[in-house]
Order: structure tokens, then sequence, then C-alpha cells
């Protein structure tokens, strides 16, 4: 897909087909707005990206690679906010552009489809947002339910909060970049436990510390899992589209009651498909997380394979646990919660960032 030839991401919110929402009307068309801050500010040529398969094991009827129905979207417009109020989706955006596809308005979408939009120029000031409006109808689209975005739906004239809504996969840029850095993760990696709307996550911090020379994708998506990743299916084929993909996994399938062997052989998997494709890998062990006696003993049999096996494999294996632990009696439950907080986020990032620098890992 000669796309990510031409496009980089340019915002830090994760952006993944979490899983798929069902819609017994239709035929109904219905419209929603989204907002995405902007990483790197100017003017240039915007492309939306668009999947028609999920990337992760939601739940049991939600599973990696599911391929949604037919779809269509009715209009997609776009729009430029200096501010985002994550309450109300009613502030001044500049003149709402129209967005098409393949000169069309409008986008039948075909089952298992990857489609990009046509390119529209935007000029983004610092701190700025963009506004994404879309009309669809159908019955199964992709979403991410778990968004930490402001998202609102129109009904009945007003704009309210939801959730529901077509998945846009990559707010795609044609700035001219030195590296592509891809973030594969979970909902820690999407920045679940920060605030909304906040951008306050791990891997926003070090993007920031790490420059605007590169681009950003977040591919961090809540209930995600290695074996999701070691699937080798849409999720991972966006991952290879990177210069460098920093991965951490493996708290979904330790709560999920996978064993040691099978998490630390996805992994494997995983990062043995990455570098295939000539991708540098940054690897984390799987963060704390109030594990169980049970699992405790899974997770620490899966870090110490992180750190003494699979460093011979990737550029750099980073060790989060003592940074993000209770203390060293308790090094299975997190200080900053789970979903580590703003505070505990930022210190993941200084730690990060120091050993990139101090292993003079080259981006």
């Amino acid at each position: 897909m000669n796309y990510f030839d031409r496009y980089t991401s340019n915002t830090l919110a994760g952006s993944s087909n979490q899983t798929f929402f069902i819609s017994e009307d239709k035929d109904t068309i219905k419209t929603a707005r989204v907002y995405f801050k902007i990483f790197s500010p100017g003017e240039y040529n915007y492309s939306f990206l668009f999947s028609n398969i999920t990337d992760t094991t939601f739940n049991i009827e939600t599973h990696c690679n599911y391929v949604c129905d037919s779809w269509k979207i009715c209009d997609l417009k776009v729009g430029i906010c200096n501010e985002c109020y994550a309450d109300k989706a009613t502030e001044p955006c500049e003149a709402m552009k129209t967005v098409t596809f393949n000169g069309e308005t409008k986008k039948e979408v075909m089952p298992g489809e990857m489609f990009a939009s046509d390119e529209v120029k935007l000029c983004f000031s610092e701190g700025s947002y963009l506004c994404l409006e879309i009309s669809w109808k159908g019955h199964i689209v992709p979403c991410q339910k778990e968004k930490l975005i402001p998202v609102f739906a129109l009904e009945n004239g007003q704009w309210v909060k939801t959730n529901i809504i077509p998945a846009v996969n990559m707010v795609g840029c044609d700035r001219k970049v030195k590296s592509k850095i891809a973030f594969l993760g979970d909902s820690i990696t999407q920045g679940l436990g920060t605030q909304e709307n906040l951008y306050e996550h791990w891997n926003v911090s070090l993007a920031e510390k790490l420059g605007r020379d590169n681009a950003y994708w977040n591919l961090g998506v809540g209930f995600a899992r290695a074996s999701d990743a070691a699937s080798d299916g849409n999720w991972l084929f966006k991952a290879k589209q990177n210069d460098v993909v920093i991965v951490c996994l493996g708290v979904n399938d330790i709560k999920s009651g996978r064993s040691a062997d099978e998490i630390v052989d996805d992994i494997c998997k995983t990062i043995l498909i990455l570098k295939e494709a000539g991708i540098k890998v940054i690897l984390q062990t799987i963060p704390p997380f109030d594990y169980n006696a049970k699992q405790t003993v899974v997770w620490e049999r899966v870090n110490y394979a992180i750190k003494n096996t699979f460093c011979n494999y990737v550029e750099m294996v980073f060790d989060n646990v003592s940074v993000l632990c209770r203390s060293e009696k308790e090094r299975n439950k997190s200080r900053f919660g789970g979903h580590p907080n703003g505070e505990g986020c930022k210190r993941w990032t200084d730690a990060l960032y120091s050993n990139i620098i101090k292993n003079n890992f080259e981006m």
C-alpha cells in the first residue's frame, strides 16, 4: 500500500480498531465529530486512513483480524480548531472542508478493506486541533470504544459525548521526517489512566523529548494482547510500516490466563516478524498491574525472558518495572495505578529516554 510512502501520523492519540459496534437501524445516517491534537504544526497535505478489520481481541465476540461488514461513508469534513474543549463540540472551527475518496464525496466500504481519503491541504498552528466530522450508515462498523479524545454524536440537533464512531486509523500527513516511530501496545500505551484530552501518556512525553524530526504513530489499543500482534494481521501490518517500533505487551495475556510459555512464544514471533521487515525494535518489560500470586509467577517468567533472552534479538530492552512498581517487595503492584497516571507516565518517559540516550540508540 503506497499510502505509507507519502504519509505519516501527525497526532499522538491512539488510532486503532479496537472492536466494532452494531447498528440495528443500518439505513439511518449518523453524524459524529472527533478531535485530534496535532503534533507538528505547519501547512501540509493530509489524508485519513481507515480499515475495516479489527486489531485486537476485545471480548468473546470481537477477536483480532475480524472482518467487518460493508458500510458507507456518506460525508466526511475536516476543520481546524485553535482550542478543543472536552465537554462540547461547538467551539469555533475554520470553515469545514469536504474530504473526498477518489473524487467522490461518498465511499462504499468493502469487507476487510483498508483505504484512504484524497488529500486536503491544512495549516495548523501550535497546539491546534483537527476536527473530523463523519456521517455514515451501516450494520457492523469498526471503532475504538475506549477513547481518550473528545468524540461527539449529533442527536436531535445537539452534540452529545459518545464512543461510537468509525475509527480513523491514521491522521496522515505528508511531512518529511527522519524516522517513523510506532508504539505497539495495549491500553497503557494508548494512554488509559491519564486524563482525557491532556495527552500525558508515556509515549507523548517520549515523542516530545525525541523531537519533531520524527513522526509517531500510537498503535496502543485497549485489551490488546501479544497473541494479537503475533497473528501478523492488520495491526502488525501497520506497525511494519515504520522504522522503529517500541513494544510493550503482555498484561492482557496474563490477565486472560495464558501461560508464560505462550506469551514468550508470541512476543518472540512478533519480534522476529518486525526484524524480518527491517525494523529496529525497543522491547519493554511487562509493567506491574497488581497481579495475583499465580499471575505474578507468569509475569516474572516472561519478564525474565525479555531481559535475558530477547535482549539478544532486539536493539534495546527497557525494564520499566523499577520505575512503576510500588516497592522492591511489591514489584508486581503498580505505584501509579495499573494504567499509570500522568505522574507515572512522566517518570516512565524520563527513565526510558535516559536509557535511549545511554545506549546511543539511533532513531
